[in-house]
């Protein structure tokens, strides 16, 4: 019996030190092997990834097969896997982790043998922690609170080498360490967390340390690509870790294993010895550090998924609360559309009402540009016949006079027929005008009925030029004029028109320094018809909407900080070599 348990420990030994599994192994590995009565089941859980000693293996079986014909048999098994295997007695022996070996003695009564001791630690105690890492290239990530919030990958949540001891190690900066973390991936091996690393899909993965040294072995990483965070490797530890040091892995046995198969066992461990292996079997069986871990997320390690059926409650809750989150979903956007709904209708119903109103507005100005073309003609004549009379009289204030009613006059018989030409559609068309006379006869108009609107300050460049219909421009920009001067104060407000190139445009922007704007009125700016006074019909920026549209041009409004609004007009520049407006002639004196 001896002989059979130092063949079984030093092949368990072997197997628990490669990579992977041997390939006569593969079958063996889970939930998914058949028990024989006649073997000896020895579990190595799949956390440890240490160096493969395959000669080493391939001599214990050698020496098994020649001296015994008594059957061992190990299985790879994760966490999970071993912790039920332990429960079903369905496994014999088992190396895995100090806080397994402590979980299962207290709720199974699973026996001690040796602990297993590495060239890299200093002791045995002393053995094993966890080391956290990112992409080498992922510069905001040093220490443990950098990793707050960040996206996390971890072999097995109920892993205790690298999960656990991560979680205990959080424990000390937060009262609520399950909830440190961000998203949580769990691969269930150590190239699927640093898979998970290396492709980005999360900020940081935890594995047990002296795994990353051994991926670097294997050529699986490369030391390179990853950077260690929160790095407190001792002096003595051949490793690289990022928490305290636990226990080293512990071979243990079952229960149901007798007294002298567990003896036999024991002397075949500490009478092993072999040249080539680079680790030792020693006693240290103080655990009072993994006692305390499980008094923390013992629960969380190794109690989670224990049931069928809390397996399938729990799939059903998880399917029921996203039923249910589709159902509120779906709640909250009928919600949201009924309440889009009702306010299109709402804004509908007064863009109609507000329409029809200007509907009748544009009816009343046909009848009104109608009668009143008549009288403005007869004042022009009158004008003319008075300028004639009193021509001897060479009075400059009256000739003055007599100039600026002829002037005035033509200005309004000009817009009375725009309106007309309005009402039958009818277009002219576009000439090169200069922009900054259509800005000096709009402040002109402005200062008919604004005194104020002399004070209007300036900013034009003598080259701007536009292709525009100039009346339609001078009343957009005279409305505008208009609306700055009533929205700032008498004695203290500012008026500014500024014209400046603006890519294959030129922008005209009138801007005031009156009291602040909300919201809700710089999005009625926007609607067809709409006035922000009184007694207000709200059909100047209605008509200064058409008539840029007419222009290819764009009409848009935005604060001015710390108050104030700004009204921006964008029109296509003129090209070169266009017929000029006539009225140039008429403003050459006001240049």
């Amino acid at each position: 019996m001896k002989k059979i348990f130092l063949v079984l420990v030093a092949s368990l030994l072997a197997a628990g030190f490669c990579v992977a599994a041997p390939d006569n192994a593969s079958d063996q590995s889970g939930e998914h092997w058949e028990r024989d009565p006649n073997e000896v089941i020895i579990a190595i859980s799949t956390s440890f990834n240490w160096p493969a000693i395959l000669d080493f293996i391939d001599r214990t079986k050698t020496v098994f097969e020649a001296n015994t014909h008594f059957k061992v048999k190990h299985v790879w098994l994760n966490p999970d896997e071993m912790r039920q295997a332990f429960f079903l007695h369905r496994i014999d022996f088992f190396i895995a982790s100090s806080g397994f070996f402590k979980y299962v003695n207290e709720m199974g009564g699973a026996h001690y043998i040796a602990t297993m001791k590495t060239s890299q630690m200093p002791t045995a105690r002393d053995g094993i922690g966890a080391v956290y890492f990112t992409r080498a290239d992922n510069t905001h990530l040093y220490t443990l609170p950098d990793m707050r919030s960040q996206r996390v990958a971890a072999i097995s949540e109920s892993d205790f080498y690298s999960w656990n001891v991560a979680l205990n190690d959080v424990a000390n900066l937060t009262q609520y360490p399950l909830n440190w973390f961000g998203k949580t991936r769990f691969p269930g091996s150590d190239a699927g967390v640093v898979d998970l690393v290396i492709k980005k899909e999360v900020e940081v993965g935890i594995l047990p340390s002296c795994q990353l040294e051994q991926l670097f072995m294997q050529g699986v990483l490369l030391p390179e690509d990853i950077r260690i965070i929160n790095d407190i490797t001792p002096k003595n530890y051949g490793c690289r870790v990022s928490t305290p040091l636990f226990t080293a892995p512990i071979l243990g046995a079952s229960a149901h294993m007798s007294e002298n198969a567990i003896r036999d066992a024991a002397m075949a461990v500490f009478t092993f010895k072999d040249p080539h292996a680079d680790f030792d079997w020693v006693i240290s069986n103080d655990l009072r550090n993994e006692a305390h871990v499980l008094s923390r997320f013992g629960d969380n390690a190794f109690r989670a998924n224990t049931s069928n059926v809390r397996k399938t409650y729990e799939k059903a809750a998880v399917i029921g609360t996203f039923i249910l989150l589709l159902a509120l979903v779906y709640a909250a956007m009928i919600r949201k559309s009924v309440t889009i709904a009702t306010t299109q209708l709402e804004k509908t119903q007064e863009e109609k009402g507000q329409l029809e109103r200007a509907g009748i507005v544009s009816g009343l100005s046909m009848l009104i540009a109608h009668e009143i073309r008549q009288p403005l003609t007869s004042i022009t004549t009158y004008a003319e016949g008075l300028q004639f009379y009193l021509e001897d009289n060479n009075d400059d204030i009256v000739n003055e006079a007599t100039t600026g009613i002829q002037r005035e006059a033509q200005r309004v018989s000009d817009i009375v027929e725009r309106v007309r030409q309005y009402a039958k559609n009818q277009k002219r068309p576009h000439v090169k005008t200069n922009i900054a006379l259509l800005v000096t006869r709009a402040r002109r108009s402005v200062a008919n009925s604004i005194p104020r609107a002399e004070d209007i300050r300036f900013d034009i460049p003598n080259d701007a030029e536009i292709l525009c219909e100039p009346i339609e421009i001078e009343l957009l920009i005279a409305n505008l004029m208009k609306n700055a001067l009533q929205a700032v104060d008498k004695e203290t407000g500012v008026v500014k028109v500024i014209v400046k190139s603006h890519e294959n445009k030129w922008e005209i922007s009138v801007e005031d320094n009156g009291l602040p704007i909300s919201d809700e009125a710089l999005e009625r700016l926007t609607h067809p018809v709409t006035s922000q006074k009184i007694d207000g019909l709200g059909l100047g920026l209605s008509i200064c909407r058409a008539i840029i549209l007419k222009h290819d041009g764009l009409l848009t409004y935005e604060r001015r900080s710390p108050r104030g609004l700004r009204a921006i007009v964008r029109i296509p520049k003129a090209p070169v070599g266009h017929a000029t407006d006539p009225y140039h002639s008429e403003y050459d004196n006001e240049k």
